[in-house]
């Protein structure tokens, strides 16, 4: 097999445009989750009931962010520049964020401050950590994605043994994917989104089928926690297996993440247009803005259990101010990571990254030729 590398596509600004909804979904899901909103609404009520059919809308945004990596970089060449490039800015809000609440007078741990400048080693975002690991074995993907038959292969089995097994095994981690957060999934996802991009699946799929198939996961998701959850606490006093629908490896959270690429590939924007450089703007702000509202020190402090009054308003008025508070979040965000784009210009961090970037690919090239 070999890798399959073409020209530069053009840019896809509706995939640009995902990218920002998806990241205003994933501060949904932690104002809801972190903010204690979820946790705290009576069960069964209509806020319960409204409360995770929002979940079940917005769950899907990790696995859209992962599947549109795929779609991007499948038939690529990867470049190590853009990891060093996110490494800086992971780095960069891990210490600086938990340093200025600790000027601001919050209580931040001396040994806090020290992992904060090892935050792979350390895990300090999940999300990036995962990331990291899918980033470096891209190049083995691809060339696995180059044949047809291989890829759809990887994608079957690989789906059944990550995903629909565990609603087989009734929400058992049989495969250690930690409820898809791990790097196994992270692998599933970005071969989901590299084979909708090369084979042309995406085309063949009708916005009417990508709709129904859409509102069909949503209402699957939805309808599973509730509905599980209810009878389950009938019958045994408890909750059991209500959430085997709703991790990020759920069959019907793929199935809806993949509805969402197939949407929004398609969408055309006339490029140089007002829309084409916001949409670009704020697209690549997004992962800043993810850096920043999921840091320790900025969800312990601002978002851990402080919506939990949210839960006891009328339905309506929970999902308002949720959803409200989220774009305040994405907005506050966004625009302290307008003034960190500013600095790393004034100090060259893209050239910086480029040189290193190619340092490292120079130095991995001498030694895998000495060692074959």
């Amino acid at each position: 097999m070999r890798e399959i590398v073409g020209p530069k596509d053009p840019r896809n600004y509706g995939l640009d445009l995902l990218k920002i909804i998806a990241m205003y979904m994933v501060a949904v899901i932690h104002i809801m989750g972190h903010g204690g909103v979820l946790h705290n609404v009576e069960d069964f009520s209509a806020n319960y009931v409204f409360g995770w059919s929002l979940e079940a809308v917005v769950i899907c945004a990790v696995d859209i962010y992962v599947i549109i990596s795929g779609y991007l970089y499948a038939g690529r060449t990867r470049k190590l520049k853009n990891i060093v490039y996110l490494w800086m800015t992971v780095l960069f809000y891990s210490v600086l964020v938990p340093i200025a609440f600790s000027i601001a007078g919050y209580e931040i741990g001396i040994k806090s401050l020290i992992k904060d400048f090892f935050p792979v080693l350390f895990n300090k975002y999940w999300f990036f950590t995962q990331y990291f690991a899918l980033f470096l074995v891209i190049p083995f993907l691809n060339t696995l994605l180059a044949d047809k038959k291989t890829a759809l292969r990887v994608l079957v089995i690989g789906t059944f043994l990550l995903s629909i097994t565990r609603v087989l095994a009734l929400g058992a981690d049989l495969y250690f994917t930690n409820g898809g957060y791990s790097f196994l999934w992270f692998v599933m996802l970005y071969c989901w989104g590299g084979y909708l991009k090369l084979y042309g699946v995406s085309e063949k799929i009708t916005n009417k089928i990508a709709i129904l198939l859409l509102i069909v996961s949503v209402f699957m998701i939805a309808s599973s926690k509730i509905i599980l959850s209810y009878l389950t606490t009938e019958r045994f006093g408890e909750e059991r297996y209500a959430g085997i629908l709703i991790g990020y490896n759920s069959p019907f959270v793929l199935l809806s993440a993949i509805c969402w690429v197939v949407l929004f590939s398609r969408i055309k924007i006339n490029a140089g247009s007002r829309r084409v450089k916001i949409a670009e703007t704020v697209s690549a702000a997004t992962f800043g803005i993810y850096l920043i509202h999921e840091n320790p020190a900025f969800r312990s402090n601002v978002i851990s259990d402080r919506f939990i009054g949210f839960a006891g308003d009328p339905a309506g008025l929970m999902i308002i101010k949720v959803l409200g508070v989220a774009a305040l979040v994405f907005l506050a965000c966004f625009c302290v990571d307008l003034l960190r784009s500013w600095l790393f210009k004034l100090l060259r961090i893209k050239k910086i990254s480029n040189a290193v970037g190619e340092r490292i690919t120079s130095l991995a090239d001498q030694c895998y030729n000495k060692m074959l």
